[in-house]
C-alpha cells in the first residue's frame, strides 16, 4: 500500500472514531444541503427564488406559499411549515413528504427556507 493511501486510511479511521476534529472531517455544510433537497422537492411549485413563481403555480388554485411575502414570513412559524411538509396542506396542490422524507431532510430544508428567502437567522430564529 503507497504511502498517501495508507496515511488517508488512518486519518478516516481516526475521524471516524471521533478522535479528530474538522478540518480532517470532510465539512458538510447543512444550507447546501438543504438548497439541494429544496431544488429537488419543493422549487417546481415555490419556485428557485421561493416566491411561488412558476409555470406550475400558474395553474394552481390557491397558489404555493410565496416565502419572501413579508406577511408568509410573519405568520409561518417553523411549527407550521413542518406540519405542511409532513402532513401537506389539506385543499391545496401541498403533498404529504412523510414517507419520502426522512425528519433530517425536512429540517434541512426548512433551514434553507427560513435563511435563503425569508431572512432568518435559524441560530438566533431572528430576522436579519
Amino acid at each position: 500500500m503507497k504511502k498517501e493511501y495508507l496515511i488517508s486510511f488512518i486519518i478516516g479511521l481516526f475521524v471516524a472514531a471521533g478522535y479528530l476534529p474538522a478540518p480532517y472531517a470532510a465539512e458538510s455544510n447543512p444550507i447546501k444541503e438543504g438548497e439541494e433537497l429544496y431544488q429537488k422537492n419543493c422549487s417546481v411549485c415555490h419556485g428557485d427564488k421561493g416566491d411561488g413563481n412558476t409555470w406550475v403555480s400558474h395553474e394552481l388554485n390557491p397558489k404555493p406559499k410565496n416565502f419572501t411575502d413579508p406577511l408568509v414570513i410573519k405568520v409561518m412559524t417553523r411549527k407550521r411549515m413542518r406540519d405542511s411538509v409532513i402532513n401537506g396542506r389539506q385543499g391545496t396542490a401541498m403533498q404529504a413528504f412523510k414517507t419520502q422524507l426522512s425528519e433530517s431532510e425536512i429540517n434541512l430544508i426548512i433551514d434553507y427556507i427560513q435563511t435563503a428567502f425569508m431572512k432568518v437567522d435559524i441560530k438566533t430564529k431572528k430576522k436579519k
